[in-house]
């Protein structure tokens, strides 16, 4: 599956109405894969079921969105990232994350490397 990045939060609500209006579920401030590399927040979409990554700056790219999941409600969400409050922040915490939603993290590269939507 291929989930879209945008070069900034303004352009990620943008693309879609709902979610402007949404609620949203934070899913913890500090996601990240080394010391020394980006962090990344992230947050579910209610309206729109997507988890969506925004990189932390002044790292190249840093406002960067990219949308990692589809997961249709809060209950499934919550199941599926039971105990991530203890993984945020870790050492390799995103490569935790990616694997509880079943993505493979190649969104989060595709940050790393500048690209956008």
């Amino acid at each position: 599956m291929t989930f879209r990045t945008y070069p900034a939060l303004a352009g990620f609500y943008a693309a879609d109405p709902r979610r402007r209006s949404s609620r949203e579920v934070d899913l913890g401030l500090v996601w990240r894969q080394q010391i020394g590399f980006p962090t990344y927040r992230a947050a579910w979409v209610a309206d729109t079921g997507e988890v969506y990554l925004v990189q932390h700056g002044p790292w190249s790219g840093g406002g960067q969105v990219s949308v990692i999941a589809n997961v249709a409600d809060r209950l499934t969400l919550m199941r599926q990232l039971a105990g991530w409050r203890e993984q945020v922040g870790r050492h390799e915490s995103l490569n935790w994350l990616h694997a509880k939603l079943g993505t493979t993290g190649q969104t989060t590269a595709g940050l790393l490397a500048g690209e956008a939507a």
